[in-house]
């Protein structure tokens, strides 16, 4: 069992990362206006559309602890 920041998990967290950094560089080059399919934000996939503020809320809220603004 792994426990993080109060969030348990019973298998491997390293198992989900190679996911998670195509999801971060995808958010990466979204961040400077490159969408990874062809057309605007109402042409890509919803769930990644998600996925993106998801990670957007997530960098926003470590800069805040980070800088303190």
């Amino acid at each position: 069992m792994w426990v993080e920041d109060g969030i348990e998990t019973t298998c491997c967290p390293a198992r989900d990362v190679p996911k998670y950094t195509t999801l971060y560089r995808t958010w990466h080059w979204a961040s400077k206006g490159h969408l990874p399919h062809a057309g605007g934000s109402l042409e890509q996939p919803a769930k990644l559309m998600d996925a993106l503020a998801v990670i957007d809320q997530a960098v926003a809220a470590y800069d805040k602890k980070r800088t303190g603004k």
